[in-house]
């Protein structure tokens, strides 16, 4: 087992070379014969690459979230490591890989760690293969050595006279320094800088731009300026090859240009993305390109804009490539669509919802695209979309660049409309089925439902409609898919997933009386007699064997039975969404965009604060209510407290009347007359002269009070 280094395996295209190494085997793309030049050839080992790396988090100049990848899982991921930790990794390694063309940060790590490398040669106990991965930027100023003949292309002998671009004088510094510290001991510290084409493939970077608009339909792409130079390219994984080879061999040369056998134009690639993602259509930029758009970074710009000619020699002669994409990205610009999508999760959701007339169709396929942001295509829209078509056709040759083919296309258009005219007014002011057929497929091999994908609402109604819609176009057979294995339908408008809506007719019925009055009236479906009709159609079609589900299931299109009545009232169809989720899975698009998230987050906060406003309205509200209750119990407990007082007191005075009136008679009048010598004497101790002058005049005092009053 061989280990390898690597760094930001979080990002394209070091995450899809670092899973290519972790799965492939040590000495693959080992040659025959070794290089003579190599007197210590590299010994066969087994197994597989054990690979380590460093991740990145994300940078303010990545715009999507979908540029960051999750590191692959067979990759030892090392983070927060110090420089010495980092340098005992490094020791450790049997290759090295740094990715240096993408940022200076990631040319200075570069140069951090070959030059620690350097200094700690001595200790090394193996050999270290070092590998700087660059890209064409460091050639952009090069002069040819004949002016008059510019074409001619540069190969690995013109290495040391390359002049970079003017941003990326970093990145060649770092070249230089690798390539020079692989001078000292070639047996400890064997070095290499390998200059990769403009990458493409497995989820793309540099031409990520032009994907993502054309996915989400913008109806020209433009070029980054005139688009007329030619760029050198390489698809990743050929690239991964080319690294591999240098970890399995001895390679003399060690300055390697790395890219396919195009010679493609920036325009030549864009339209290529344009006709099998987009509309077709490309719009040259502006030749100074002074205007950016959000999409694309300024290196992004810097190698669109390239215009140079560079010629492999070293790949082609002295190794073992087992090519992905030999002949460049635009003739293999199928293979690598499908890349695309594969990698950042972009497999359109093809489904088709069928079932009886008021079942819910048309509810479940809204709420459904409004979730899955895929396209609801249903009999109104389809004729919509197609009359749209047929004018906007017919309007181009009236804007500025139009040519013969516009003219040629504005012609059938219009007398395709008026085709069509003639034949609704034969047909009491209805289109016949081959035109809805037609509609109906028109719209579903246009981009926006190729990319996204799209919810088939109610449509088709029998097996002779889909053998029809579905049927491969003659005229693409000369171009079939290898994945087609000879299919007898179109598989990029057949729907994944079928689902088969069913509830009783006295279920229906009830549910139609419930509808909400506005959906009644945007159509005429739901009065009793339609509704009972078309009721009556829908069971006799779907009487026999020979169904429109039945269909799909013979061809290995399994449709998914769901009773509509399991939803606890009629219009409530949150059970069957939630099975219609299980099947579809989690959405698979690029969710929103920078602006739209941050809206949402602009929109997410103010309701938050919104709610912390009501919240803190209403703790105010009931406190001043509390307050109140409190102030009011409180009186009327005051007011009861009082009254029982008041009563207290009454009752006490009653009580203490008999005792009084008997003291006053028989106690007061002695008492009094005693107090009145007390106070005359003034004895030292009155108490004591009281009790005795009430002792020795008792009787007297007896007699009085018991004397009548005069």
């Amino acid at each position: 087992m061989a280990k390898v280094f690597m760094n930001d395996v979080n990002e394209y295209p070091m995450n899809v070379i670092a899973e290519n190494f972790a799965t492939a085997e040590v000495g693959a793309t080992k040659l025959n014969e070794p290089d003579d030049e190599e007197e210590d050839e590299k010994q066969v080992q087994e197994g597989s690459f054990q690979v380590t790396g460093t991740t990145w988090e994300k940078r303010p100049d990545i715009f999507d979230d979908k540029d960051m990848f999750e590191p692959p899982k067979d990759v030892k991921v090392v983070k927060g490591c110090t420089a010495e930790e980092l340098l005992a990794i490094w020791m450790d390694q049997d290759v090295i890989i740094y990715n240096i063309g993408d940022s200076v940060r990631q040319s200075e790590q570069a140069s951090e760690a070959i030059t620690a490398l350097h200094e700690k040669i001595g200790d090394i106990d193996h050999k270290i293969t070092f590998v700087g991965v660059t890209n064409c930027l460091t050639w952009a100023r090069t002069k040819p050595d004949d002016p008059e003949e510019p074409d001619v292309p540069f190969t690995e002998d013109n290495y040391r006279r390359r002049k970079p671009h003017g941003n990326y004088k970093n990145q060649s510094s770092t070249e230089k320094l690798i390539l020079k510290y692989g001078k000292t001991d070639k047996n400890k510290l064997s070095t290499y800088v390998v200059t990769a084409g403009l990458l493409y493939g497995k989820g793309e970077k540099v031409f990520h731009g032009f994907f993502k608009d054309a996915w989400f339909g913008v109806p020209q792409l433009k070029t980054i300026g005139l688009g007329e130079g030619n760029l050198p390219t390489i698809h990743v994984l050929d690239l991964s090859c080319v690294l591999r080879h240098i970890a399995d061999n001895s390679i003399s040369t060690r300055f390697i240009i790395a890219i396919d056998e195009s010679q493609c134009t920036q325009q030549e690639i864009v339209q290529a993305i344009s006709e099998n993602v987009g509309s077709s259509k490309v719009e040259k930029g502006p030749k100074d390109n002074s205007i950016l758009r959000p999409i694309v970074t300024q290196m992004d710009v810097d190698q669109l804009m390239l215009d140079l000619r560079l010629e492999g020699t070293c790949i082609q002669d002295s190794m073992n490539i087992d090519w992905v994409c030999a002949s460049g990205m635009v003739e293999n610009i199928k293979a690598v669509v499908r890349e695309y999508r594969v990698a950042r999760n972009l497999i359109p959701i093809r489904a088709c919802i069928l079932g009886p007339p008021g079942v819910g169709k048309s509810t479940l396929a809204k709420k459904l695209c409004e979730e899955y942001k895929v396209n609801h295509v249903h009999a109104k829209r389809v004729i919509e979309d197609n009359f749209q078509l047929l004018q906007r056709s017919i309007a181009r040759v009236n804007e500025e660049g139009h040519d013969e083919d516009d003219e040629e296309e504005a012609q059938l258009c219009r007398e395709k409309l008026q085709a069509l005219e003639e034949a609704k007014e034969e047909n009491n002011g209805r289109y016949g089925e081959e035109h809805i057929m037609g509609f109906f497929k028109t719209v579903l091999t246009l981009p926006p439902c190729k990319n996204q994908g799209f919810i088939l609402d109610g449509y088709c109604k029998t097996t002779e409609q889909a053998e029809t819609m579905f049927a491969r176009d003659p005229d693409d057979e000369e171009e079939e898919d290898e994945d087609d294995d000879g299919l007898s339908y179109n598989k990029d408008i057949m729907p994944d997933v079928v689902f088969v809506l069913e509830a009783s007719d006295e279920f229906l019925k009830e549910r139609v009386m419930h509808l909400p009055e506005s959906i009644v009236q945007e159509s005429n479906h739901y009065t009793e007699e339609k509704f009972t009709a078309k009721l009556e159609e829908y069971r006799r079609l779907n009487a026999d064997d020979v169904t429109i589900a039945n269909y799909f299931d013979e061809l290995e299109v399994h449709p998914v039975t769901i009773n509509v009545e399991i939803a606890p009232s009629v219009n409530n169809l949150e059970p069957v969404l939630k099975k219609i989720r299980e099947k579809i899975g989690k959405p698979r698009n690029y969710g929103l965009t920078a602006e739209a998230r941050q809206e949402k987050d602009r929109l997410e906060k103010e309701a938050e604060e919104s709610r912390h406003r009501r919240e803190a309205e209403i703790r105010e509200k009931l406190a001043r209510e509390d307050a109140i209750a409190l102030r009011q119990e409180r009186a009327k407990w005051a007011a009861v407290y009082a009254d029982v007082l008041r009563e207290e007191e009454e009752k006490e005075a009653e009580r203490a009347g008999p005792m009084r009136d008997y003291l006053m008679k028989n106690v007061m009048p002695a008492l009094m007359s005693a107090m009145v010598q007390a106070n005359q004497v003034r004895p030292a101790d009155p108490v004591d002269f009281i009790a005795e002058y009430l002792f020795k005049h008792s009787e007297d005092l007896v007699e009085t009070t018991r004397r009548p009053k005069q």
